[in-house]
């Protein structure tokens, strides 16, 4: 086909077992292109040729302004060969095309302008992307690993459809600096490695299903957006975030609650606002290394009680504290004392004996503050115990029953009561003769009574 814009070069062989003969029509076809303007190969199968083949027969074409390769199958794997790019200043499209072998991209240093883009292209290997500062594209693409290293991207790299689902079974990310917005939505992950890189604008990851993903000493200068995202084996670790950061929507691990798909965000520090509305985390949440400098959303959060630690719970808690929601306050307020209980058990109990009481004690009769049935039940419970003591005083059921320990009982009470007496502002409120007794059950009818108070303001107003 000729054309005075464009033209075509169509070889529809599967395999091109006569390499040699492909070598002769490619060749013989790029030499009467040097006077095109734009240059398009359509239905090619590039087979697998030493380095220097591809070098020697792109030469004549490699400063051409527009170079397009559609419907093609690569077998090679590099479009640089001994430090020269192929293309050296051109505008080069793939369109539909599919790389059977891993795909190197790493124009030469000596020809920064090259523009690279990609259009709904399959890359069956892995694709290494590596010391480029080039314009590159990819669109609606599918891969299978990704390799980028040492690269200063200036441009949205990935675009896609919103209504297409994609796949990259792993993508590593090393020493990278993207200065426009980075996109990579819409895909299935089985891994995402992101280690020492900045992204200066945007960074959009929504709608992904990731296996493991790890984000390690790396910068966010704007807006971090993962909404309704699930991963499994999730870690952030020595990373900034410099502007809003959410993950609204997102599943974290699964309901196996394995230690392995608890969530972690490990000295980590968020600048703005981090939100993590309407979000679950089935295995767990771990943020006691974070860096809040100001407000989180927890609003409808659902965070596993194992292996989640109770400074996550108290950091939650006191997030709600702060905008006043004592409803949600109170539910991760519960969980935190419930934690500080398992982290008791494991205290020796020498020098702790009194934390140990009372905190148990609290536990008993209120569930921390959490219900004023208890505390009520209680009141009642220890009414009914006090007055059938009155009631055996009365008809003198305690001492019908004569021994010779009495005496030394009377002993005891009387001296106790005595000393009760000399309380005077409750002395006139305790029982003539059960001074003591009384005393005791004023203190408990009062600890009770402030129990029912503290969960009753719980439930309203904390």
């Amino acid at each position: 086909m000729n054309d005075s814009k464009k033209e075509y070069i169509e070889l529809y062989s599967d395999n091109h077992q006569d390499t040699a003969l492909f070598k002769r029509e490619l060749k013989d076809y790029i030499i009467n292109l040097k006077n095109s303007f734009l240059t398009d190969f359509k239905n090619i199968n590039f087979p697998e040729c030493s380095s220097s083949f591809y070098y020697d027969i792109f030469d004549s074409i490699k400063e051409k302004d527009n170079i397009c390769f559609e419907n093609c199958h690569f077998f090679f794997n590099d479009i640089t060969h001994k430090g020269n790019s192929i293309f050296k200043d051109s505008k080069v499209t793939f369109k539909n095309c599919i790389f059977k072998s891993s795909w190197n991209i790493s124009p030469d240093v000596n020809y920064p302008s090259i523009q690279l883009k990609y259009e709904s292209c399959i890359f069956k290997d892995t694709l290494r992307i590596g010391y480029i500062d080039s314009y590159i594209r990819f669109k609606d693409c599918s891969f299978t690993n990704i390799e980028l290293e040492n690269c200063d991207i200036s441009n949205d790299i990935f675009t896609n459809k919103k209504d297409i689902k994609y796949n990259i079974n792993k993508i590593f990310i090393n020493n990278c600096t993207f200065k426009e917005k980075f996109k990579l939505n819409n895909y299935s992950f089985q891994e995402f490695n992101c280690t020492n890189s900045h992204f200066e604008n945007k960074f959009e990851f929504k709608n992904n299903n990731i296996i493991k993903f790890n984000i390690y000493n790396s910068n966010f200068g704007k807006i971090a957006d993962m909404f309704s995202s699930t991963f499994i084996q999730f870690k952030i670790s020595k990373s900034i975030f410099n502007d809003f950061t959410g993950f609204e929507n997102c599943i974290f691990g699964t309901s196996n609650n394995l230690i392995e798909e608890l969530a972690e965000f490990e000295y980590v520090t968020f600048k703005d606002i981090l939100t993590l509305r309407n979000t679950k985390f089935l295995s767990g949440l771990n943020l006691e290394n974070i860096n809040l400098l100001n407000d989180a959303n927890f609003l409808k959060i659902i965070v596993a009680f194992k292996n989640t630690p109770r400074e996550t719970f108290r950091l939650i808690k006191h997030s709600f504290d702060k905008i006043s929601n004592s409803i949600e306050a109170n539910k991760f307020f519960i969980k935190e004392m419930t934690k500080y209980k398992e982290e008791l058990k494991k205290e020796p109990l020498i020098g702790n004996i009194q934390e140990k009481l009372v905190f148990n004690l609290n536990n008993i009769f209120s569930s921390f503050g959490q219900s004023y049935f208890q505390p009520l039940f209680y009141i009642c419970c220890f009414a009914f115990v006090y007055q059938f003591i009155l009631y055996g005083y009365e008809k003198n059921w305690l001492y019908e029953i004569y021994t010779p320990a009495n005496q030394y009982v009377q002993i005891i009470l009387d001296f106790f009561n005595n000393m009760v007496k000399n309380i005077l502002p409750i002395a006139k409120f305790l029982k003539k003769d059960l001074e003591f007794i009384s005393l005791i059950f004023y203190i408990i009818f009062s600890v009770l009574t402030w129990q029912t108070i503290v969960s009753i303001k719980r439930h309203t107003k904390r």
